[in-house]
């Protein structure tokens, strides 16, 4: 199997993130069998074999959870974000994540529908399921679908993320 590594977009061009790099303040992704040996807080670690997502808490690698929360969906913004929090702002459709000091966009389109947009999406976009609370992310290449990041229920969610990051 190729060494893939997660794509982001610059400029509008899809381009692979290397392994030291850094989404601005957002932290490194690691995609490894091994945690990092220097983490900075906010980091994600996904093991490839068992598929969780950790995060650094600048003491230890956590799964997200209720505690440790992925996605808080409200109209106005969480008030004690931890870095990395995701935010779904319902007054204006948009994806932000918190980096220490500010809330960020994601970049990428956020759709707000009860049914999966099935056009003018691309590899990263955001989906909101407005019937049922989950988020899904675009996955392009081999799948083309859109698949769920978190089931929903409002205050967050957790556990196994296979396809967080988007491969080609």
């Amino acid at each position: 199997m190729a060494d893939r590594k997660p794509i982001v977009y610059v400029d509008g061009l899809p381009q692979q993130l290397a392994v030291g790099d850094r989404l601005g303040s957002i932290g490194a992704v690691t995609v490894a069998a091994s945690a990092p040996s220097s983490p900075k807080t906010g980091d994600l670690w996904m093991e490839p074999t068992g598929n969780i997502l950790k995060v650094w808490t600048g003491s230890a690698w956590t799964e997200p959870s209720e505690t440790v929360s992925t996605i808080v969906v409200a109209g106005t913004a969480p008030s004690a974000p931890n870095t990395g929090l995701l935010w779904y702002d319902t007054t204006v459709d948009t994806l932000k994540v918190y980096t220490g000091s500010a809330w960020n966009p994601t970049g990428n389109k956020t759709f707000n529908a009860a049914t999966a947009p099935t056009s003018g999406m691309i590899e990263g976009d955001w989906w909101y399921n407005s019937s049922s609370g989950a988020f899904s992310m675009y996955i392009a290449g081999s799948l083309n679908s859109w698949v769920i990041v978190s089931s929903g229920g409002g205050g967050g969610g957790g556990g196994s993320v296979n396809d967080i990051l988007a491969y080609g």
